[in-house]
C-alpha cells in the first residue's frame, strides 16, 4: 500500500521536529548530568556519585583550573578553608601574625643570623610528619649562630609567595637575613594562576598591555566570591567530553582548552617569580637563593619532568641565580639505603604526596646546602 504524500506544511513539520529534537536532545542529556551532579535527592545521588569528581569536568593543571575548584567546592563544600584569612593573600599560618605579617617566633631569634624561609606546604610541614624544619635547624650545627623563621604556607602558589616576601622582608631587613624561596615546581607554578582554590586568593594574569599583573580577590567570603563567579564553561555535558573521556584527541583537546596560552602564562609567572624576588632581596640587600623542590613522582621518575622545570633553570641560568635543587638529594639518599622514593613519603588515600619523618630529614639537607651555599658566596 503507498503511503499517503505529505502536504508542503506537514513536511515542514516533520523538518522542523527532527531539526529541534538535536538541540532538545542535548538540552536534556545537560539538565539531567547537572541533576545527577548537584541535586541532594537520593535517585540524583544513585545516577551521578561516580561522576562527582572534578576532574572529569575540568584540569586543574590547564586554564580550566580555577572551574576544578569551583566544582571541587560544590561537591565538597567542607573542603580545607585556612583560619587566618588576610585581604591580600588570602590566608597566612598560624605561625605568622595576620594584622602585621610578623613572625610570632621572631624573638627566638635573638642575636643569631637570620634566615628566612618561603614556600608552601613541603617547605612547612604537614600531617605526615611531627618534624619541624626550624626545630631541625635549631639542632643541627647551623642552629647555633643561625635561626630559622619559617614563613612558608600551606596551599601557596608564587604569586602568594612572592606577594609575602615583598611585604615581609623589609620587616627583618636590619638583620640582612638570608632569604631561601623554595619552588615546588609541580604545584606551586599552577596554583599562581589560579584566582580560586581553597578560597578567593590571588593570581597572576595578563592584564590589557599583555604585561602580567597580580589580580586581588574582590572578596574572601567563599560563596560571595562563587556567585560572583561562577563556573566559567557552559555545559557539563561537553566538558565532560574532553575531560572525562577519550573521545577528543589530545592535540584538539590542548586547541581547545588553550593550552598553548596556559603555558605562555606559566612560562611568565616563572620569569617574573625569581626577577621580583631578586629585585625585593637586592633593595633589602639580602643573599637569595632558590630552593627547587620536586613531588614523589617526579623525584622517583626524572623523565617525568615536563617544560617547568627546564624552562626554571633556564630563568636561574640567565639571571644568575643561585639555587640548589632537593630532587637529587633525596635520589642519592635513597639509593645509599637501598630505599624506594615512596619509603619518603607520607602513603595515605590522596594522590598528592607530602613528606614523611624522613623525608623531611632528607629534605632539610637541601636547606642546608642553600645556607650554606648562601653564606659561602655572601
Amino acid at each position: 500500500m503507498t503511503p499517503p504524500k505529505l502536504t508542503k506544511r506537514a513536511k515542514r513539520i516533520r523538518v522542523l521536529a527532527t531539526l529541534l529534537a538535536v538541540p532538545v536532545g542535548l538540552l536534556a542529556v545537560e539538565f539531567g548530568l547537572r541533576f545527577a551532579l548537584f541535586s541532594d535527592s537520593s535517585l540524583a545521588h544513585w545516577m551521578g556519585d561516580d561522576l562527582r569528581k572534578p576532574g572529569l569536568f575540568a584540569n586543574q593543571l590547564d586554564g580550566s583550573g580555577e572551574d576544578y575548584w569551583k566544582i571541587y567546592h560544590r561537591f565538597d563544600p567542607a573542603l580545607w578553608s585556612p583560619f587566618y584569612k588576610h585581604p591580600e593573600l588570602g590566608w597566612v599560618s598560624h605561625e605568622v601574625d595576620a594584622a602585621t605579617l610578623r613572625h610570632r617566633d621572631e624573638e627566638t631569634v635573638a642575636e643569631r643570623q637570620l634566615v628566612l624561609l618561603y614556600g608552601s606546604s613541603h617547605a612547612r610541614y604537614n600531617g605526615a610528619t611531627t618534624l619541624r624544619f626550624p626545630g631541625l635547624f635549631d639542632e643541627s650545627p647551623l642552629g647555633q649562630d643561625h635561626a630559622l623563621l619559617n614563613f612558608a604556607t600551606s596551599g601557596y602558589g608564587l604569586c602568594q609567595m612572592v606577594m609575602q616576601l615583598e611585604r615581609t622582608l623589609p620587616l627583618y631587613a636590619e638583620k640582612h637575613p638570608l632569604v631561601l624561596f623554595t619552588i615546588m615546581i609541580d604545584r606551586d607554578l599552577d596554583r599562581a594562576a589560579l584566582g580560586f582554590r581553597q578560597m578567593p586568593q590571588p593570581k597572576f594574569a595578563f592584564g590589557d598591555d599583555d604585561k602580567l599583573e597580580i589580580i586581588e580577590p574582590t572578596s574572601l567570603d567563599t560563596d560571595a566570591y562563587l556567585e560572583a563567579n561562577p563556573v566559567a564553561f557552559p555545559s557539563y555535558a561537553w566538558n565532560y567530553v574532553l575531560y572525562g573521556t577519550s573521545i577528543v584527541s589530545d592535540e584538539t583537546k590542548a586547541r581547545l582548552t588553550h593550552k598553548a596560552e596556559s603555558k605562555r602564562l606559566r612560562r611568565a609567572i616563572l620569569r617574573t617569580t625569581i626577577e621580583r624576588v631578586q629585585a625585593a632581596c637586592e633593595t633589602a640587600g639580602c643573599q637569595l637563593i632558590v630552593v627547587i623542590q620536586q613531588d614523589e613522582k617526579t623525584t622517583a621518575n626524572p623523565k617525568l619532568e615536563s617544560w617547568r622545570e627546564a624552562a626554571l633553570l633556564a630563568d636561574l641560568d640567565e639571571l644568575h641565580q643561585p639555587f640548589v635543587s632537593s630532587a637529587p638529594i633525596l635520589r642519592a639518599e635513597a639509593k645509599a639505603h637501598n630505599k624506594p622514593i615512596t619509603a619518603y613519603y607520607n602513603q595515605g588515600a590522596v594522590s598528592y604526596k607530602h613528606p614523611n619523618d624522613d623525608g623531611m630529614r632528607v629534605l632539610f639537607k637541601a636547606f642546608e646546602a642553600a645556607v650554606t651555599q648562601g653564606l659561602e658566596s655572601h
